[in-house]
């Protein structure tokens, strides 16, 4: 604590550096607390695109701590406008569990702001959404013109070649899906996915093995994947330049790739 300085905050074992917004409203801007799986080894997250020249020293101060400093892991961010179905995308895939933080609008109106996605293949493997919109709003922050809707889409990957980012990005977006229950030809079948959208059905539900198997299969082969496609198309057209980006970053802060 001595060594970091005033400006982190420690609570819970973990330093975190925090900015705080004219209205009072704060946000955790990095985060610094030793790896849990490997004794002696720490992990410093932060966003070098978005830091002020204060926040730039803080990160130097913390990194000048470690020994062996190397890039680990690659927050990607898509920022999707104006589609008022992002925020309906979901990940269709049985081993991942799903979180979700709501929000109530001025209207009163129910609005999903967070999807916490969890447990994709890999280690630690997230993708998170955001609805950027009712975000940016409870800030009181300025919002792009013409812009309706807004959400944030967020994939954790790993790998330092922008070609395992594509592998990784692909294998996170694969499952990422609307419902689409034109689809779906059979009556019950809809149904049945429609109540297990809404919270009327759990997966728990039905006893049927086949059953299950089968409106799984519909997911994951009816339910529409134009966005995700779009975001990965993005993803293999802007590799390159990302790349020189996060090189770019590594050479200021001196992080070894």
């Amino acid at each position: 604590m001595n060594a970091l300085g005033s400006s982190w905050e420690l609570s819970d074992g973990v330093f975190r550096l925090i900015r705080e917004y004219p209205n009072g409203d704060t946000e955790n801007i990095a985060y610094y607390a030793e790896n849990a799986f490997q004794a002696g080894s720490w992990r410093l997250d932060f966003n070098p695109n978005k830091l002020s020249d204060e926040e730039k020293l803080e990160m130097n101060r913390a990194i000048d701590l470690l020994t062996d400093v190397h890039f680990t892991r690659l927050d990607l961010a898509f920022d999707v406008f104006n589609n008022e179905l992002g925020m309906k995308y979901r990940i269709y895939r049985p081993s991942v569990s799903q979180r979700e933080y709501v929000v109530y609008t001025a209207q009163w109106t129910k609005a999903v702001e967070t999807s916490i996605l969890r447990g994709l293949t890999g280690s630690e493997q997230q993708i998170r959404q955001y609805n950027k919109l009712v975000e940016q709003t409870k800030k009181k922050m300025p919002l792009p013109d013409g812009v309706e809707h807004w959400m944030r889409l967020e994939l954790q990957l790993r790998g330092r070649k922008p070609a395992e980012w594509v592998e990784r990005a692909k294998g996170m977006l694969d499952d990422f899906r609307l419902p689409n229950y034109d689809r779906i030809q059979n009556k019950n079948d809809r149904m049945a996915l429609f109540a297990l959208e809404n919270g009327l059905l759990d997966w728990s539900d039905f006893s049927d093995k086949n059953k299950k198997a089968r409106l799984r299969k519909l997911q994951k082969e009816q339910y529409d994947d134009t966005l995700s496609q779009e975001l990965l198309d993005l993803l293999i057209a802007h590799q390159e330049r990302l790349h020189e980006e996060l090189t770019s970053y590594l050479a200021e802060f001196d992080i070894q790739e």
